[in-house]
Formats: C-alpha cells, structure tokens, sequence
C-alpha cells in the first residue's frame, strides 16, 4: 500500500489559510506534511517533551501562543523535537479533512555541515542554525527587512564569531545571498 504525501505551506501571517478550497478537498483522506513558517518555534529535546505540555515550552522562551493559536509539535529527530504555534482554525481544519497531519519547520531541515551556519528565510522567518561538531545554537526569528536580518547575525556573530566561518544558504533568496556573500567568508548556495 502507497501513502500519499502532500506538502502545504500555512502562511500565519495570512491567518493561517492561504490555501484554496479546492487544495482542501484534494486532502480528503490523505497523508499531509504540512511546513509552517513561524518565528514561534522552539527546539526541544524529545525526553523533555514529557516534562510540560508544549505551549509551556513555548512559554518558556518568550514565544507563548497567541489567541487562536494551538501549540503542535514535529515529530522527533535525532533526539530533537520542534514545537510551534499554528493558527487554532487552521490545525482544526486540516485534521478534519486530512487522514494524518505531520508538521515540520525549516529549522528540522537536514544540514551537510559539521561546523558552519545554515540560514533560510521563508515568508519573513529568519531560520538560522550554528553548527560546531554538532548543533549549537538553532532559533527561528521574524526578519521582514534587510536591517532585522543584519541585526540577528550580528548579535549571533557577536556569541559564536560565525562570520569566520561558512554559511548555507537553503532556499533561492537573493536578498540573503546578498548580505550573506557581505559578511562571510565563504557563501554556498543550496536550492
């Protein structure tokens, strides 16, 4: 038996329903990967994920689910668990129709660097990982101009000293290939 997998992309700042009627009926009963780009997203060990409900993991690093919102979560890996706030209306609806929902975030992407930084910026998240031998640092930020971006890898590169070292980019984003290729030394491009 195949399992069909669609992939949608929930946009928050549009409430959470950018995608059309018909694009719902197709998920009737099927197997759905839904991407949802939101700053309020946190990485939390798997073993900690029995410790407190999710919204409180939120919570605990300043990103508390707003009003309408529901707090999901990834599925592991790797040890590591995403969790994030998504428009209540939204989760609800795609529960209903679809056979099974799986979210997953730009932050959970795979990385084929041992020590470097991997950025993507997606509908206005900012999503930037720091490796050294393993994952160091991981945060998704709302970067809807160049200064945020600018701001956020400065106050990084002030912590870690990242600029000396190379950057990912993941995604076809001329803006950050653009300030990346200004900052750091060596600049890959990955679509």
């Amino acid at each position: 038996m195949s399992v069909n997998h669609d992939k949608v992309s929930i946009q928050l700042p549009l409430g959470g329903h950018s995608f059309s009627v018909d694009a719902l009926a197709d998920l009737r009963d099927r197997y759905v990967v839904a991407v949802l780009p939101t700053p309020r997203t946190t990485l939390v060990p798997e073993a900690a994920l029995l410790s407190a409900r999710y919204e409180e993991h939120l919570s605990a690093v300043g990103k508390t689910p707003r009003y309408g919102e529901v707090a999901v979560a990834t599925p592991a890996k790797e040890g590591v668990v995403a969790v994030m706030a998504v428009n209540e209306a939204c989760d609800r609806a795609l529960r209903e129709l679809a056979k099974d929902v799986e979210y997953c975030t730009p932050l959970m992407q795979d990385a084929s660097t041992e020590v470097g930084v991997v950025l993507s910026l997606v509908e206005g998240v900012l999503y930037v990982r720091y490796y050294n031998h393993g994952l160091l640092f991981a945060e998704a930020m709302e970067a809807t101009t160049e200064a945020d971006i600018y701001y956020y890898l400065e106050c990084i590169h002030r912590a870690y000293n990242i600029y000396n070292i190379g950057v990912t980019i993941t995604g076809n984003n001329k803006m950050l290939a653009t300030i990346c290729h200004r900052l750091f030394k060596q600049v890959i491009l990955c679509e």
